[in-house]
């Protein structure tokens, strides 16, 4: 199912669905981090999140430094159960007064060495804290496990696209003639290389023989 996801939103969508499907009744949002500003930032979560937190409040950038779970867990990359957030040393009372956690659960997606996000869940506000069944924590882990390897791949894919759309279209845009062929044939021209030499698209890519000949 999340090797079919031709985007990234759909990818976080599917990944939430397999989650509930392993532990029902949970806002289930994904965290990333951005090495340019050096903060985390929640950039999708479950519908049900908004009606507990200001849709502002959760996708508000927070640097590491502030945000010690997410630091430990970006940067260690191991999952961590906090089933009371006011008790542990990784929440900063300053940042309980900002964001109402209650219990937070997460688990690091990680690809070749590298953690590609963060897929968490929890509870927040007057929903209290919670417990997590240690079995269903471990088989969640190893689905963020899977999902890092699936997203990394997924990642590179849109990469490659992106590649190779922005030199198709510096290719067909350029005020240059451009060819591109073997000794056989051409099999690429773009528009100026058309115009150029006064034959069709077709005409050119269909000619045999030795391209300096065609020329």
């Amino acid at each position: 199912d999340l090797v079919q996801a031709h985007a990234e939103v759909d990818f976080r969508a599917r990944l939430f669905r397999w989650a509930e499907a392993l532990c029902p009744g949970h806002h289930w949002f994904y965290n990333g981090f951005d090495p340019a500003t050096g903060s985390t930032v929640t950039q999708q979560w479950t519908p049900e999140l908004d009606r507990i937190i200001p849709r502002d409040l959760i996708c508000m950038p927070v640097p590491v430094a502030e945000m010690p779970v997410y630091r430990e867990a970006h940067f260690r990359q191991q999952p961590i159960a906090i089933p009371d957030c006011a008790a542990h040393p990784l929440f900063p009372r300053a940042l309980l007064e900002k964001m109402p956690y209650r219990s937070l659960f997460v688990f690091p997606m990680i690809h070749e060495g590298e953690t590609a996000g963060l897929l968490c869940t929890g509870t927040f506000g007057s929903e209290g804290r919670t417990e997590m069944d240690e079995a269903v924590f471990k088989v969640l882990a190893d689905l963020a496990g899977n999902a890092g390897i699936s997203l990394g791949r997924l990642r590179a894919q849109l990469s490659l696209a992106d590649s190779e759309t922005r030199y198709r279209r510096s290719f067909d845009e350029s005020l240059d003639a451009i060819l591109v062929g073997d000794q056989s044939r051409f099999i690429m021209a773009n528009d100026a290389a058309v115009q150029l030499l006064g034959r069709s698209l077709g005409e050119i890519t269909a000619a045999g023989g030795d391209v300096r000949g065609f020329l």
